[in-house]
């Protein structure tokens, strides 16, 4: 509870709500701050002690920018 009021007093949240390891604790977190939305996060089987976290973090491509640089050979 502690950690989720510490995570909530920064702005982030933790997406993890079900056991990610085989003793049902979870030991394994995704975190983002609270404007960043986690799409199609399932916890699936198990490897090995842990379980295998797949999600979607919809992120938008920054466009590049083109420069043209000139320069002279040194010899």
């Amino acid at each position: 509870m502690r950690f989720k009021e510490l995570l909530q007093s920064f702005g982030f949240v933790q997406h993890v709500t079900e056991p990610t390891h085989v003793r049902g604790h979870t030991l394994d977190l995704v975190i983002t701050n609270s404007e960043k939305d986690v799409l199609s996060l399932c916890v699936g089987g198990m490897i090995s002690d842990y379980a295998l976290i797949c999600f979607v973090l919809p992120l938008k491509k920054l466009p590049v920018k083109a420069q043209w640089v000139t320069c002279t050979a040194w010899r």
